[in-house]
């Protein structure tokens, strides 16, 4: 399983000097959130005072049962969205306390859509300057997709690299 070494992670971090961008990598880097959750992440998912982030999975799990009398299943498991809560650490906090004196402090998605505000930021625009970052990373190869490069991101923060 492939993930940054702490050096790695450092040195990317170091080269994302857009405000937004940097909260985004730390949140996957530092806090394991995955990209979807981070462009649907919302201002009342963040408790400033606790230093948490909560976060619903929207990983989607499977039913393994097969079809019975009523009929075939979904494929999709009903009940209660998963959540959990996530503490930040120093520097995404500061990262935060940062991007809001920027930007400010909206009452939707931390990162709104740009043609739709009312929207969160899609993963193809995250997508796209991790690509950027990954073409200036000297294992880029092993980055060679955008997805591969947040997938890489989030397993950091899996590994406690």
């Amino acid at each position: 399983m492939e993930f940054l070494t702490t050096e790695e992670n450092e040195t990317a971090l170091s080269r994302i000097s857009n405000p937004t961008h940097r909260v985004q990598w730390l949140l996957m880097a530092d806090a394991g959130l995955r990209v979807t959750e981070v462009c649907t992440l919302r201002w009342t998912d963040i408790d400033v005072r606790k230093k948490v982030i909560k976060v619903r999975s929207l990983k989607k799990r499977s039913d393994r049962q097969t079809e019975d009398s009523d009929g075939p299943r979904t494929g999709v498991k009903a009940g209660p969205q998963k959540t959990r809560e996530i503490p930040m650490s120093a520097r995404l906090y500061q990262a935060l306390t940062d991007f809001v004196q920027k930007k400010g402090k909206g009452s939707g998605y931390v990162f709104p859509g740009n043609s739709d505000p009312a929207k969160p930021i899609t993963r193809i625009a995250v997508n796209k300057w991790m690509k950027e970052l990954a073409t200036e990373n000297p294992r880029s190869a092993t980055y060679s997709s955008p997805q591969a490069q947040a997938y890489v991101c989030y397993q950091t923060s899996c590994s406690g690299g």
